[in-house]
């Protein structure tokens, strides 16, 4: 009720029974679409552009796939001609193109937008912005560090003691807490300025996060307590203990994207909802799931549904508009702690990942989560839902991600070794077109569009087919070239 109540005092007037969970947006766009390219470019003309179609093939799109995977192995520039070819037989006979030649195309071309971390100090927390244009890395020595994908890295400052936790909003605004208790605010926007001191705190931070609209902090320490502070009023940015915090280690901590709730999780399974406004924070709302530790959270894009995962594998769902603390859906996605969570930009659906190397897709619609099964070969460590709905991003601890067409889930439309260590994160750009992934050993950028996937092999290989080759793996067609703006062999 006492949701309920601070819903309707802000006439946020809905109907829940209106609200129908739809199947995942259908993904129209080739399933081949994910190679790295040139962030920001263009294609110079229709030949850059455009995918020529090719006439009726002799070899099928899967035999020149699976040619191209083993030619990989002795000339790099064969496998990429082949494999675009692979990809135009099958656009010409309307056929779903092979993997094989997306996954030869994904590990023989480096992404073209990239950054490397500094050998020394070696990074400990990272961080991404929302779509992926800039991470922030820490170090042990207390260094932290701006780092822009093909711009390099910008020193922004050194803490005392160690980073333990971060957070970044869609402005900019970095919250950094430390191991000595101290939570410090930056602005990515001016790197070189420094940081102010917005808390000083007896125990180790252990989450860190600011609201949406950039007016809030919450830091949350191993101890259990929970400091708020308003950044909008100089009098209050150092912050306030909030009453009622936990009784333990606050684990996450989110604030919904229109920045009226705030939800807070530790490690023995209590989840608190705090309602902000203009007044402050009421008194919290505890919902009720599993006795088992808070592992991730998320808000849903309109801010009416929160979901929560935990360390025995369960996702529970929560409808704000609704106004009880009890759970609208809840059921065990995975055999073990669950470690992401991510909604679609219509707030119909959610996909989970766990420790169990499986990622689920549901809808919010039932009051038994049935989610569709994604798998990895290790640990699911992120995941990403792209703008339009139309693909998803998950990152695995073998430094894979795997892209997937939401309406074939079946397989994945890419396997990526996007990092040679686990993968910590995941952005995905506004307009579709490129996915960040972020690992212990740097930033990689991936453009998702098939014409940034032609034109970049065309690029990396200069060149095209000999007659010889033409002959040795298309015999019998006429000879053509892969690449329009690469001369003739």
């Amino acid at each position: 009720m006492v949701i309920q109540q601070t819903i309707m005092s802000r006439g946020r007037a809905a109907s829940v029974s209106n609200r129908r969970a739809v199947s995942a947006a259908s993904w129209l766009v080739s399933v081949l679409m994910f190679v790295p390219a040139a962030r920001g470019a263009e294609p110079s003309g229709h030949a850059a552009s455009r995918v020529p179609q090719a006439p009726s093939a002799r070899v099928s799109a899967a035999q020149l796939a699976a040619t191209a995977n083993d030619v990989a192995k002795t000339d790099r520039e064969a496998a990429l001609l082949l494999a675009v070819e692979a990809l135009r037989q099958a656009g010409s006979a309307h056929e779903r193109a092979p993997r094989t030649a997306a996954d030869v195309l994904a590990r023989t071309i480096s992404p073209l937008g990239t950054l490397t971390w500094g050998s020394e100090p070696a990074p400990g927390l990272l961080a991404l912005t929302r779509h992926g244009d800039r991470a922030v890395v820490t170090a042990d020595d207390g260094g932290v560090r701006l780092g822009e994908p093909g711009h390099g890295e910008i020193a922004m400052g050194r803490v005392e003691g160690t980073v333990t936790a971060l957070g970044v909003n869609d402005d900019g605004l970095l919250l950094t807490g430390s191991a000595d208790g101290e939570a410090l605010l930056w602005d990515l926007s001016r790197p070189t300025d420094g940081f102010r001191v917005i808390g000083s705190h007896t125990s180790a931070i252990s989450v860190a996060q600011v609201s949406p609209d950039g007016r809030w902090a919450v830091v949350g320490t191993r101890s259990g307590q929970l400091w708020l502070s308003d950044l909008g009023n100089a009098a209050d940015q150092a912050g306030s203990r909030l009453p009622d915090s936990h009784a333990h280690s606050v684990g996450v901590a989110a604030f919904t994207p229109d920045a009226r709730w705030l939800l807070t999780g530790d490690d023995a399974g209590g989840l608190r909802l705090w309602a902000l406004d203009s007044d402050g924070v009421k008194a919290p709302v505890e919902l009720h799931g599993p006795e088992s530790g808070v592992a991730a959270i998320a808000a849903s894009p309109d801010s009416n549904w929160i979901l929560a995962g935990y360390q025995d594998g369960s996702v529970v769902v929560w409808d704000l508009l609704a106004g009880s603390d009890q759970p609208l859906a809840s059921a065990r996605l995975h055999s073990s702690a669950v470690t992401a969570l991510a909604v679609s930009p219509d707030s119909r659906w959610a996909v989970s990942g766990g420790l169990d190397g499986t990622a689920r897709v549901f809808g919010f619609d039932s009051a038994t989560l049935r989610g569709v099964r994604m798998a990895h070969d290790d640990a699911v460590t992120s995941l990403v839902i792209s703008a339009d709905g139309s693909w998803l991003a998950s990152g695995s601890a073998d430094g894979s991600v795997r892209v997937w067409d939401v309406s074939h889930m079946g397989e994945p439309a890419l396997l990526i070794p996007a990092h040679t260590g686990g993968v910590q994160s995941l952005a995905a750009s506004t307009d579709n077109r490129w996915l960040t992934t972020l690992g212990q050993d740097g930033v990689r950028v991936w453009p998702v569009r098939h014409e940034d996937l032609v034109r970049l092999a065309c690029r990396t290989a200069g060149r095209n087919l000999t007659a010889a080759e033409w002959q040795r793996w298309l015999p019998g067609e006429t000879y053509r070239r892969s690449c329009d703006e690469a001369p003739a062999e």
